[in-house]
């Protein structure tokens, strides 16, 4: 019976066998993002996502702003004792003695943290547990921890990592005249002269010497996972157990990276970050189970295989089965068949974006273009002013407006320092003011005699006040009959004479009255001014006829009002006061005018409403025929 003890392998110091330098697949991540962005994989449906401490501690993807900029910030990246992004295009490399490190949640996602390696050359680790394996040494290290640099590599500078390669089965050369001081194991030279280490020695040999004479090798030295043996006198090599790298009569006593020596054997597969010791009701060890893949790897068997390395996963980077890919590499996205499609990058409107959708937006460029993420697409920040104008964010104090909606011509408040007040969405001058159309927008007084004008002078008016005593004429606000221009008190007033007051002096809505004018609303008219549009009422006042309207008294001339009002306040649908009762129309809390139930519009701006459908059909069949 076997019996299946677990034993985690725990790690106490970073493992390594990989370079960054010549190892590390840049596939996998390299992806060009934003200021302030970088590509971490398995963070579907986002590509990039911010690196600064603002993010520190959120719980769930949120935007916020740093130096006038939007940063995506995401709950599973939580590395922020960063080196500057500048020093690596393809990872962020945390400062030592931390490295940057994947590892999994409880939900199997992947979450990027620093964490304590003590190894100043461990640039990406992963973490199981309280096992930290590091997974790729920087430039072109390798080994544990991290000092061994990799065989045919000469490094010049290591940082930034400047390195030569040496010739073809040199380990070790220099970096001037790349000549050959050292061979790859299992390589020697012809002869000094020799540069390329041209002869390769038994498969067995690590080190041997040619006799050219014989034209036969002698064994100096054995192959890693070999022993020196010496049958007949002769030096021969013997192969050790697997995965052991040093060994004496086939006992194992220093294992292989990536394995665990036990009771003389080797354990363990390389590509795995943490394992499980089987063993039998000896207490024998028989093998071990692979608890947790090293990034890119699957687990077949006991064994881990690389991911890319299966057909039709290609492209991708992590994955659940051999079959089944679970993040792609960077340029790709897994779409609902599970396949890795390329992307594309994201519409130019956007900062950063969906993976999925290249045209939803997660942040947008604040600082150059002024907009920022709502609902998925980059408008123009309204909270600080700004506005869309021909296809650029601008301020809406740029226009006449003081503030307005996303629109910069609908504005919502007017500047009173420029003499402008709201209408609607618009910002005109106010009465008495004209527009000067001056860079500075800001409307001038008009001469104190016009009501409303359209230059300075007192030849310049459009509108007079009627209440002050005034018409237009030629330009001109000239006082009407009875009554004379006079300075009093620093003002232009239109006075008329004592009997003028008493005798002739009628309300200016009269052409005749019964009384002159008072203090009092009544207006005494006995004959209305003709072209005014204007009729007696039972009270003796001339007011507007219906469907026309006065701006509340401010105009002599009654104008016509919207078609559908009877009597109105404006000449804007939501201008009524009042509706015909002939229309079959009534008055909305809007102010407008709208059919009765069972009424209907005939489409032709008429006033009154038809009875009913078969009213209307009828209706516009007459009007065919008519025309």
């Amino acid at each position: 019976m076997m019996l299946f003890i677990p034993f985690v392998l725990l790690i106490p110091s970073c493992i390594c066998f990989r370079s960054f330098g010549g190892n590390f697949t840049k596939a996998n991540t390299y992806f060009s993002c934003p200021e302030y962005h970088f590509y971490q994989p398995d963070l579907f449906p986002h590509t990039c996502v911010g690196y600064l401490p603002i993010c520190q501690g959120v719980t769930e993807v949120t935007v916020k702003i740093f130096n006038f900029q939007e940063v995506l910030c995401h709950p599973r990246f939580q590395a922020f004792n960063l080196m500057p992004s500048t020093t690596n295009i393809y990872i962020l490399r945390c400062i030592s003695p931390y490295s940057t490190t994947y590892q999994y949640n409880q939900n199997g996602e992947v979450v990027y943290t620093c964490e304590l390696t003590y190894n100043a050359y461990c640039i990406l680790a992963q973490k199981y547990g309280s096992t930290i394996k590091c997974e790729y040494c920087f430039g072109y290290l390798t080994k544990t921890p991290c000092d061994y640099i990799q065989a045919g590599i000469m490094v010049i500078s290591i940082s930034p990592p400047v390195v030569k390669q040496c010739p073809l089965n040199c380990k070790r050369c220099d970096v001037t005249t790349l000549y050959c001081s050292e061979c790859l194991d299992g390589y020697t030279k012809s002869d000094l002269s020799d540069t390329k280490c041209s002869y390769k020695c038994k498969t067995e040999d690590m080190i041997c010497t040619y006799i050219p004479l014989t034209s036969t090798y002698v064994t100096n030295w054995c192959s890693v996972g070999y022993e020196m043996v010496f049958p007949n006198g002769i030096a021969t090599c013997q192969f050790c157990v697997a995965y052991c790298i040093l060994c004496a009569n086939k006992i194992c006593s220093l294992c292989d990276t990536g394995y665990q020596l036990i009771s003389g054997k080797c354990f363990g597969d390389p590509n795995c970050a943490a394992s499980v010791i089987l063993y039998n009701s000896n207490n024998s060890p028989t093998g071990f189970n692979c608890l947790q893949c090293d990034f890119g790897y699957f687990q077949n068997g006991p064994l881990c295989q690389l991911c890319s390395s299966m057909p039709g996963l290609e492209t991708c980077f992590l994955c659940n089965s051999g079959t089944e890919c679970k993040t792609c590499q960077s340029g790709y996205y897994l779409n609902d068949q599970k396949i890795c499609t390329p992307f594309d990058g994201c519409d130019g409107r956007c900062n950063t974006c969906l993976i999925t959708d290249p045209f939803y937006c997660t942040t947008c460029d604040y600082l150059n273009l002024k907009r920022v993420t709502v609902n998925g697409k980059c408008l123009c920040a309204q909270a600080q002013n700004y506005a869309e104008r021909f296809g650029s964010c601008v301020l809406c104090t740029e226009g006449f407006c003081k503030t307005c909606t996303l629109d910069f011509f609908e504005c919502t408040s007017c500047d009173p320092a420029r003499n402008r007040g709201l209408v609607g969405t618009t910002c005109p001058c106010l009465q008495g003011y004209y527009e000067t159309y001056l860079d500075d927008m800001k409307c001038q007084k008009c001469h104190e005699t016009c009501y409303n004008c359209d230059n300075p002078t007192k030849n310049d008016c459009t509108e007079c006040d009627s209440l002050k005593n005034r018409y237009l004429f030629q330009g001109q606000c000239i006082c009407k009959r009875g009554y004379v221009e006079t300075l009093q008190g620093g003002a232009l007033l239109c006075l008329g004479s004592y009997i003028s007051l008493i005798e002739i002096a009628c309300h200016p809505r009269c052409e005749k009255c019964s009384k002159p004018k008072d203090a009092t609303p009544n207006q005494y008219c006995t004959l209305c001014i003709a072209g005014q549009n204007r009729m007696l009422t039972n009270t003796q006042s001339c007011d507007c006829m219906n469907t026309y309207g006065d701006l509340n008294g401010v105009q002599d001339i009654c104008f016509q009002c919207y078609y559908t009002c009877g009597g109105c306040l404006n000449d804007q649908p939501t201008g009524c006061t009042m509706c015909l009762a002939s229309s079959n129309r009534y008055l909305t809390s809007t102010k407008e005018c709208v059919c009765k139930d069972n009424y209907f519009e005939d489409g032709v701006n008429n006033r009154d409403c038809k009875k009913n459908r078969m009213s209307l059909f009828l209706f516009q069949l007459q009007q065919q025929f008519c025309h």
